[in-house]
């Protein structure tokens, strides 16, 4: 049930994230944002797929169109297109750290890092560096040092920022930011939100043959389907449980986070499921998949809803 609403809200999603052809098309209908200031916030979303000395990561490439997709359509988030930079299979670590910075100096509500492909630790130190297309193994000067995604991070005016990490040992970065030094505890600012697809010392998952990465394959879905809360906002916290429930089912690495202050609250989704359950209480019978008068209403309800809030 759940799946065909939002199938009638979308253009051309005809299956669930986990299964579907890659790419999802949204509606272009106008509605409100679910972000306090869109216009004020950034996202870089970094994917690297097509490595010239490891193993390829062809899922990654549909990960970057489905975030985007969702970050940038009103139904879910509503983020404004120009304020979401995808930077797809970069060569260049400096690259990376030039648009985060301009980024992160630019944006004045939220910030979103994310960051999917090969991740790989400091042999003595424990740290975390993500890997760029022409990154070599066993040289990690090839490779991007997480240090600097954090440090362009804390330097943001953003008072809610969001790193989300789909690589493998992407846990060493929560590690990092805790480990009590100056430089890190700068990072670990007020309203910062880290996810990270696994613990410090497990590989993240990315199935053969699979659209997305499991990580992002069930943030993805979790958004779309919506999450069972009677909000219809999803704020982080609420993501983390569904993301991580779900990957514990399948048996994948468990997912990690780290929160500072208030960054559990940050809102970042609009919550399909809790919008279908109002309807459902409203008027006392489920929300039938091809009551076409039962659908308009509820769209008209997210639009005229959302207005008033804003």
């Amino acid at each position: 049930m759940v799946q065909k609403l939002v199938e009638d809200f979308t253009e051309g999603h005809q299956a669930r994230p986990a299964t579907a052809s890659p790419g999802i098309s949204f509606s272009s209908t106008p509605r409100p944002s679910v972000l306090a200031k869109p216009t004020a916030s950034r996202a870089i979303l970094v994917g690297v797929h097509t490595y010239s000395h490891l193993d390829n990561l062809p899922a990654t490439r549909n990960n970057l169109r489905g975030l985007r997709d969702i970050l940038t359509n009103s139904l879910f988030c509503g983020l404004p297109q120009k304020n979401c930079v995808i930077l797809d299979n970069p060569s260049d670590d400096a690259e990376i750290i030039s648009v985060l910075a301009d980024l992160a100096q630019e944006a004045t509500d939220t910030l979103i890092f994310y960051f999917a492909g090969h991740g790989f630790l400091h042999e003595r130190r424990a740290e975390l560096h993500l890997a760029v297309s022409t990154t070599e193994k066993f040289k990690l000067w090839t490779s991007l040092d997480f240090a600097w995604i954090r440090d362009q991070i804390a330097e943001s005016r953003a008072p809610r920022r969001v790193i989300i990490l789909d690589c493998c040992y992407s846990g060493a970065a929560i590690e990092s930011m805790s480990s009590g030094d100056d430089i890190a505890g700068h990072a670990a600012a007020e309203g910062t939100y880290t996810i990270t697809a696994s613990s410090a010392h497990h590989k993240a998952v990315s199935v053969p043959g699979a659209d997305y990465t499991a990580f992002t394959g069930q943030l993805l879905d979790a958004v779309i389907n919506g999450v069972d809360r009677e909000s219809d906002i999803l704020d982080l916290n609420d993501l983390f449980g569904e993301i991580r429930a779900r990957l514990r089912e399948r048996g994948y690495p468990q997912p990690q986070r780290a929160v500072r202050n208030e960054g559990e609250r940050i809102p970042l989704f609009r919550n399909v499921s809790a919008l279908r359950k109002e309807w459902d209480s409203l008027h006392g019978e489920a929300l039938r998949a091809d009551d076409d008068e039962a659908l308009a209403a509820l769209r008209e309800r997210l639009a005229h809803g959302q207005r008033e809030e804003s």
